[in-house]
């Protein structure tokens, strides 16, 4: 019987790759620039944006202060600025979420690629997204949105840009 890689580890040491051989170049993601495309990997566990108010920007809740943090990592990936939203024809993202420790090995198995119907929900996802890479978000009218179950937390974005 083979055994079924549980974390993206485990399939790398299966397959005989290094991180880097696989392309899997930091621990935090990477950004590739492909002319008018851009293509965002971010290996952390994607998650929505909280409701805020006034009171958030001293308070320093919890929620408040992982969707920052997290926020803030995405930003980091860049070496130069995005352009602004009026420039972008569309932005579609895929959000893989890791199955819990609890869940059986067949169950984590039969789960992988399959639609992620818990929260955080698209929504909030798509709002934090929006809200992390730009100032003014209102010019993006178009995209796909996907939340699937895969063998690590990580966020893919396409970001098309109008020629």
């Amino acid at each position: 019987m083979v055994k079924i890689p549980g974390t993206i580890e485990e399939g790398l040491r299966f397959l005989g790759l290094t991180r880097e051989a696989a392309g899997l170049t930091n621990a935090t993601g990477r950004v590739a620039w492909h002319g008018n495309i851009i293509e965002i990997v971010y290996f952390a566990k994607p998650i929505g944006k909280p409701r805020m108010t006034q009171r958030d920007k001293w308070a320093q809740r919890p929620a408040v202060m992982r969707y920052r943090e997290w926020a803030d990592g995405l930003r980091s990936l860049f070496c130069k600025p995005l352009p602004p939203a009026d420039q972008v024809k569309s932005l579609s993202w895929t959000a893989t979420f890791a199955p819990p420790a609890s869940w059986s090995k067949k169950k984590r198995v039969a789960m992988m690629g399959m639609p992620h119907r818990n929260k955080a929900d698209r929504d909030n996802i798509d709002k934090a997204i929006l809200d992390a890479l730009f100032k003014d978000d209102a010019g993006i009218a178009s995209g796909h949105i996907e939340k699937v179950w895969g063998w690590e937390n990580r966020l893919e974005i396409l970001v098309e840009l109008t020629p």
